[in-house]
């Protein structure tokens, strides 16, 4: 099979990994699971991610190099910024967005060292007064305002993620927040809402996610999870 023809997806959970390898029409055509004993031990995620590598290749036939990761975090938070810009004659939108966007994603690397931006999602444009959502590429202004919100991950949780999988000879080709994709991919299930929020328990945190008409709002993560309400029906109903 040749490597253009297929995607390695990778859902780096707190207590168990899943591998999915999917074709060009998004079919999955290898999965599989490994649950995680020792969760703060970084040998046991890389001796995991080995076998299921492994044994990939043995089904597939063939080698991966590349993966995309899903990830999710207590720490994981979001950042919203407005950055507006002048011009003294006409512009097209075209010639000036990418600049706007890279200037925007320097402010937050700038004044957050300590954090890697894994989303950014642009909630809306202001041009000349209008509130624009998808502007056309000839549109032309003088003023414009882009409100843009970041999803960031403190670099310590990001680069011990991408230093287990460098241990496997795996290049990382995108990195997402799971809640986020996850939700984001049931999102048109609910077009008739104006608001719909997911809740995501995972084993030791819970992300939710809100959007309005279909622009993430608001996530947040917090260190409670699917784990710690087993504990705590276990201790009050007095059961191992």
């Amino acid at each position: 099979m040749n490597k253009s023809n297929y995607s390695t997806i990778l859902d780096f959970g707190h207590s168990k990994l899943r591998l999915g390898v999917f074709n060009k029409k998004l079919e999955n055509i290898y999965s599989t699971s490994k649950n995680i004993i020792e969760k703060k031990n970084n040998e046991e995620y890389s001796k995991t991610i080995k076998l299921i590598i492994k044994d990939a290749e043995k089904n597939i036939s063939d080698h991966l190099e590349n993966v995309i990761v899903l990830y999710d975090s207590p720490q994981i938070h979001s950042v919203d910024l407005s950055i507006k810009k002048d011009f003294d004659q006409n512009v097209y939108f075209k010639d000036i967005n990418s600049s706007l966007i890279l200037e925007a994603n320097q402010l937050i690397q700038n004044n957050y060292i300590k954090d890697k931006i894994i989303h950014f999602i642009i909630n809306k444009y202001i041009i000349d007064g209008k509130e624009y959502f998808k502007p056309k590429k000839e549109l032309k202004f003088k003023k414009i305002i882009a409100e843009i919100k970041f999803i960031c991950l403190p670099n310590g949780k990001f680069n011990k993620i991408i230093n287990i999988l460098k241990e496997n000879n795996l290049q990382v080709l995108n990195f997402y927040c799971s809640s986020y994709a996850k939700s984001f991919s049931y999102i048109d299930s609910f077009l008739e809402n104006k608001f719909t929020t997911f809740l995501d328990i995972g084993w030791e945190r819970s992300t939710i996610t809100l959007f309005e008409s279909k622009k993430l709002k608001f996530i947040k993560s917090i260190s409670i999870g699917g784990n710690h309400i087993s504990k705590d029906i276990s201790h009050i109903l007095k059961l191992d």
